[in-house]
């Protein structure tokens, strides 16, 4: 049975990505016209949708979700503007990931999704 994607992690990134993309093209230092540009260039809304969301690498709890969505979307976004790789909307979820375990600690859920005491 096929379950829909997270829209928390969704929407978290698409936020954390128009901010830093706003402030960046306010600045002059955004590389594409506008912020709509850049979302849909380069496999950006893809990756948010296939990769982010992926439950095995994501959050648990939805405030963990909303902080990997910002995180990522964050990070894609200054990889896009400040470097020459092409493949960091991948980089940036494996950094999210990273993450990822961290965030639900905070939230009081522990590694083997137990609650916290």
């Amino acid at each position: 049975r096929a379950r829909l994607s997270n829209l928390n992690i969704i929407s978290g990134f698409l936020l954390g990505a128009v901010c830093v993309g706003t402030t960046l093209q306010q600045g002059g230092h955004l590389p594409h016209d506008t912020v709509f540009e850049m979302l849909t260039n380069d496999g950006i809304l893809f990756g948010a949708c296939f990769l982010l969301t992926d439950p095995a690498g994501s959050p648990q709890n939805s405030q963990g979700k909303w902080l990997y969505g910002l995180l990522v979307g964050s990070i894609v976004v200054l990889m896009r503007s400040f470097s020459t790789y092409t493949e960091s909307m991948l980089c940036a979820t494996l950094i999210g990931n990273l993450f990822a375990p961290t965030f639900d600690a905070m939230n009081g859920i522990e590694l083997d999704g137990r609650e916290a005491a």
